[in-house]
C-alpha cells in the first residue's frame, strides 16, 4: 500500500511509514537465530467468534464519523454539577438526527474533563427511545484521548486481544462538536452490553458484571445486564476456588467455573502490552460475562488506553487479581504465563495484517488532526512512532 504523502505544518508524514517498514522488517527478522518451535494456540479458532453485524462497516475499517451533539441549557447545567448521571440531548450524524439521546460524562482521575473542557462522553442512544441506534449500536463511548495522544493505544490494543480470540469492544473514531463548539477527535468506542454479548456469545441473558476502580472478584461488582441470580454467589464460588490451597483441586474447580484458556491468554496479553492498570496487575478495568452455555464465567478486558507504557512493564510486580494469583504459579501448559507470552509475541510477528491496520488508522488519525489542530497532528505523529517503536521494542523481547 502507498501511502498519502500529506504535510502537516510542512512537515511529511512518510517517517511515520518508515517506522511501519521497520516494524514488519522486524517481525521477518526477530526469529532468525532462534530455535524453532511450533506457534499454536487454540485461539486460531476463537471460542468466542464474533457474529456479522451491521456496526463492522463503523469498525472494520475504522472509520471516523462526524458527531454534532446539542445540550439544552439545563442538561449542560445538570452534566456541570452531576457529570456522571444522564441528561437528554441531540445527536446528529449527516442527516441521522437521534433525539432523546441520554448524554453522561466518563473518565478516571486522570482522564476525566468538565463539560466546559473537552469532556468524555457516554451516550445511551435507546434509554429514552426504544430502539434508536447509530450503526446498529444502542450505546457508544466517546473517549477524549487524554491519557493517549497517539490516539492509537485502545485501538492496537484491542486488535491484538481480537486475534488472540479474545471478545473485546471495538474502536472508531470521530471528531466532535458541542452545541456547536469544535471538540476535535475522539476515540469512538462500542458499549459491553447486550449487543456486544449478542455477538459473541450463543446467549446474551447472562450476568454481565463490570470491574473497575480496583475492585476485584472478592468485593461487589455493579451488575449491568442480565438474567441470573443477583446475589454475586457465581463470583463467590470462583473466590472460593481460588483460595484452594491444594494446587490440582484448584485447577480443577477453576476450570469448572470459569474459562482458564481465555484468562491464562488474556492475563498474557496484558503483561506483553504492559496493561499495567488491567486485572492481572490492578484488579481494574475488566467486564465478567456468565456465559450460559456452560455455566462458566469469562474475563474481558477494558480501558486499553494504558497498554504500551513508556517503560516496559515489570514482571516482578505483584499481580493483585485473585484470580492471576492462583493461576499464574500453576506451572503447567495450560496456565505458564511465560509460555502464552512467548506464543502471542510470535504470533503478532508473523501476523502480517497489523501493519496494514496500523498504516491505514494512521492515516486516518493524522488526516484528521492536520485538518483540525496542526500543533495536535504533529503532537500526534510524534506520539504514534513513539507507540511503533514500543510495539517493535515487545515483539524484539519476547
Amino acid at each position: 500500500m502507498t501511502p498519502r504523502l500529506n504535510l502537516i505544518a510542512g512537515r511529511p508524514i512518510t517517517s511515520v511509514w518508515l517506522i511501519v517498514a521497520l516494524t514488519v522488517l522486524a517481525a521477518w527478522m526477530a526469529p532468525l537465530g532462534r530455535t524453532a518451535e511450533p506457534v499454536e494456540s487454540p485461539h486460531q479458532h476463537p471460542a468466542y467468534p464474533p457474529k456479522p453485524h451491521f456496526s463492522d462497516a463503523l469498525f472494520h475499517p475504522p472509520r471516523c464519523l462526524s458527531l454534532q451533539l446539542v445540550l439544552p441549557a439545563d442538561s449542560m447545567r445538570s452534566l456541570h454539577n452531576r457529570p456522571k448521571s444522564y441528561v437528554q440531548g441531540t445527536l446528529q450524524y449527516q442527516k441521522q438526527q437521534l433525539g432523546q439521546v441520554a448524554v453522561k460524562l466518563k473518565g478516571g482521575t486522570d482522564s476525566f474533563e468538565p463539560i466546559d473542557g473537552k469532556p468524555s462522553f457516554t451516550l445511551n442512544l435507546d434509554r429514552y427511545r426504544q430502539g434508536q441506534n447509530l450503526f446498529g449500536l444502542d450505546k457508544i463511548h466517546l473517549n477524549n484521548s487524554r491519557q493517549d495522544p497517539s490516539y492509537m493505544r485502545e485501538c492496537l490494543a484491542s486488535w491484538i486481544f481480537a486475534e488472540a480470540g479474545i471478545p473485546v469492544t471495538r474502536t472508531a473514531f470521530a471528531t466532535v462538536s458541542l452545541n456547536g463548539r469544535n471538540l476535535g477527535l475522539y476515540v469512538l468506542k462500542e458499549s459491553y452490553d447486550k449487543t456486544f454479548l449478542k455477538r459473541h456469545f450463543a446467549e446474551a441473558s447472562g450476568n454481565l458484571y463490570e470491574g473497575e476502580h480496583g475492585t476485584d472478584i472478592t468485593g461487589h461488582l455493579a451488575r449491568q445486564s442480565g438474567e441470573g441470580p443477583n446475589d454475586q454467589s457465581d463470583l463467590k464460588r470462583l473466590a472460593a476456588a481460588c483460595r484452594e490451597r491444594d494446587t490440582s483441586l484448584r485447577l480443577q474447580s477453576l476450570e469448572r467455573l470459569m474459562d482458564v484458556d481465555s484468562f491464562r491468554t488474556l492475563s498474557a496479553i496484558e503483561t506483553l502490552l504492559g496493561h499495567w492498570n488491567g486485572y492481572t496487575y490492578r484488579a481494574n478495568n475488566y467486564r465478567l460475562y456468565a456465559n450460559p452455555a456452560d455455566d462458566r464465567l469469562v474475563f474481558l478486558p477494558a480501558g486499553l488506553e494504558t497498554s504500551f507504557p513508556s517503560e516496559p512493564l515489570n514482571r516482578d510486580n505483584a499481580v493483585v487479581g485473585i484470580v492471576a494469583a492462583a493461576l499464574i504459579p500453576l506451572k503447567n501448559p495450560h496456565t505458564d504465563q511465560d509460555h502464552h507470552i512467548g506464543v502471542m509475541a510470535e504470533r503478532l510477528r508473523i501476523h502480517t495484517e497489523v501493519p496494514k491496520r496500523i498504516e491505514a488508522v494512521t492515516n486516518t488519525i493524522l488526516a484528521e488532526l492536520s485538518r483540525l489542530s496542526p500543533t495536535e497532528a504533529r503532537s500526534a505523529q510524534d506520539a504514534i512512532q513513539t507507540l511503533l517503536t514500543r510495539y517493535n521494542d515487545i515483539l524484539a523481547a519476547n
